[in-house]
């Protein structure tokens, strides 16, 4: 997704500790699907995750009401809580798909998946290697916290929702993942 870099707060939690980006993104269209956690109480790494996302890359490689085959984009964001309080996955969908005469197609499964407009907003991202677990986020989480209360000029708009950005394919080794937690 296109955004501007607003502004970049000092880091915070020592000398590996990663700047947070203020960013404003653009509107865009997304394939959603929800998501349930894990029989272990986990979100990230679960079953669930999995099914999501076949079911959303099912609907980016054809399972659509155009038999259209669009590109896998990146990243894969997985939010939580806001208005649905629950959680789920998206895909930005590609422009082309995004801005086709009559929209970007239907999913053939409307049961699970759905296309959505995410308005323009105002994101905090924090930048986060290896791979992404729920103690992993919550940790992130402190750090992000932490630098915008530091900095004070920004304020979380909704303080239980956040999405987990993740870049790489699930092979990737863990020190070349690429993650970002947002707000």
């Amino acid at each position: 997704p296109k955004y501007e870099l607003v502004a970049t707060l000092a880091p915070t939690g020592g000398a590996l500790a990663q700047a947070v980006e203020v960013r404003r993104y653009d509107a865009r269209s997304v394939a959603a699907c929800d998501m349930a956690t894990g029989a272990d109480g986990q979100l990230l790494g679960s079953a669930a995750g999995g099914a999501g996302f076949n079911a959303l890359a099912s609907y980016l490689f054809g399972e659509n009401d155009r038999d259209a085959s669009m590109a896998m984009t990146a990243p894969v964001e997985i939010r939580v809580g806001g208005a649905s309080a629950g959680a789920s996955m998206a895909f930005a969908l590609p422009a082309a798909e995004a801005s086709a005469a009559g929209g970007p197609p239907r999913p053939r499964d409307g049961a699970s998946v759905r296309v959505e407009e995410v308005p323009e907003r105002l994101v905090a991202a924090l930048p986060f290697a290896g791979v992404a677990t729920d103690a992993e986020v919550e940790r992130q989480r402190a750090k992000l916290e932490a630098a915008l209360a530091a900095d004070g000029g920004y304020a979380m708009a909704d303080e239980g929702a956040f999405s987990v950005l993740q870049y790489n394919a699930p092979y990737t080794i863990p020190w070349r993942r690429r993650n970002e937690l947002a707000v």
